[in-house]
């Protein structure tokens, strides 16, 4: 019974997790209250002897706060967990075509939200958020290079040059100065493209868009050619 209710518990933690991603914050209060009165129904049997001494209660009753906070931290460490999984899961689906910016900004907002619910510090958030960080930077690289295209015009080495600088995957994404570099010493450089560059700076150091409206508008940043 006690394993019963205490996985009951946790489907009410998980459905929680879910309702709030979907918005949905009445269901996630009353699945976080289902949680903890589950919780506490699997423990009954740790707080069975309440009519022993003063000392005696008080021993037994910080026995059990110190189980259940071990609990907690473990219940905190899956949803930090889940919550990292489901902002790559995001970031993952569709690539182009699937989530808007809106839509992925509105599911991180939500998913962070509920994670601080249950007791996650926004100092632990750039972890969580760690992959989710990665694919955007990978995009900033990815079309600031002109995407898949090949540059216009450009010579064998050059061509090689560009397939090597994008062959690193998540392992190595091209820096601002990488990326400066190649486009400067092959002739690509523009002042649209050094303004580019300047906006993957800015989100290496601060984890948000300087130009929101123009990362809206990656896949129109164009081709790369001589100037």
């Amino acid at each position: 019974m006690k394993m019963l209710l205490t996985i009951a518990s946790l489907l009410s933690l998980g459905f929680g997790l879910w309702a709030g991603v979907d918005g949905k914050t009445a269901v996630l209060t009353c699945s976080f209250l289902a949680f903890a009165l589950l919780l506490f129904a699997a423990n009954l049997d740790r707080i069975s002897d309440f009519k022993a001494t003063g000392t005696g209660v008080e021993a037994k009753t910080r026995e059990i706060m110190q189980r259940a906070e071990v609990t907690l931290n473990e219940l905190q460490a899956l949803a930090k967990h889940v919550g990292a999984i489901s902002l790559s899961l995001v970031k993952r689906s569709g690539r182009i075509g699937g989530y808007s910016d809106a839509e992925e900004a509105e599911i991180k907002r939500s998913v962070l939200h509920v994670l601080n619910k249950v007791g996650i510090q926004e100092s632990e958030f750039p972890e969580i958020l760690n992959e989710w960080h990665k694919y955007i930077d990978l995009d900033y690289a990815h079309y600031i290079l002109g995407g898949n295209i090949i540059p216009k015009d450009a010579e064998s080495e050059v061509v090689k040059e560009f397939k090597q600088l994008r062959s690193g995957g998540f392992i190595k994404i091209p820096t601002p100065d990488d990326i400066k570099r190649f486009l400067e010493s092959n002739g690509f450089i523009t002042p649209e493209l050094q303004e580019l560059i300047k906006d993957y700076e800015h989100y290496l150091q601060f984890r948000e868009h300087r130009r929101p409206e123009v990362w809206e508008q990656r896949v129109n940043w164009g081709r790369l050619k001589k100037t």
